[in-house]
Formats: structure tokens, C-alpha cells, sequence
């Protein structure tokens, strides 16, 4: 029963914990490493995480709209899990719109 719980738990949140560990890498990336050796990589290296990070989610999503793809009902749990993922494909897309515009250490 604790086994199944756990994973059915880890499942419906696991693209919140990819919006965590982006949002964490990137602002400790742009935080530490400005006026520091890595500066430079922090132009690609964020906009990669954020990349990563989308795409990640996207497949989260589509793997769970497959294993739902011919089943008659929704369960609470793939609910959960599809409002889960689109509140973290839209957290990921809100942390990396400042990327647009503004250079990752700020204006020289």
C-alpha cells in the first residue's frame, strides 16, 4: 500500500520537482556566477536548463496523455498530474521570460 502511495504521490507532482530544480539552478546559476570564470557560459547555459526543463515537462505530459489515451475515465490522480504539469510548464516559462530581456549578470 506505502509503496504504491509513494509512487502514485512521486508521479502527480514529478514536473512541480522539475520546476524546483530549474528555478533553483537558475538563479543560483545567474547569482554565483556572475562576475566570476563561468559568466560567459551563463548566456547558453540558462536558456539550455530552461529548454531542458520545458522539454522534460512536455514529455511528462505526453507519456501521461498516452497512458490515459484509451481509457474511459479520468482519475483524480491524472488530474492532479495534468494540472501539475501545466502549472510547471507555465512556472518555467515565467522564471525564463527575464532571459528575453535582460543579459544574465545584468547590465554592464
Amino acid at each position: 500500500m506505502g509503496d504504491r502511495f509513494f509512487r502514485q504521490l512521486l508521479q502527480g507532482s514529478a514536473p512541480l520537482m522539475v520546476w524546483a530544480l530549474h528555478f533553483s539552478a537558475v538563479y543560483v546559476l545567474a547569482e554565483a556566477g556572475c562576475g566570476t570564470a563561468i559568466e560567459p557560459a551563463l548566456h547558453w547555459a540558462l536558456p539550455i536548463a530552461s529548454v531542458l526543463a520545458l522539454a522534460t515537462i512536455a514529455l511528462m505530459l505526453l507519456l501521461r496523455g498516452l497512458r490515459v489515451g484509451g481509457r474511459g475515465g479520468e482519475s483524480v490522480l491524472g488530474t492532479a498530474s495534468l494540472g501539475s504539469g501545466v502549472l510547471a510548464l507555465i512556472g518555467v516559462l515565467w522564471t525564463s521570460l527575464p532571459m528575453l530581456w535582460l543579459p544574465p549578470c545584468g547590465w554592464p
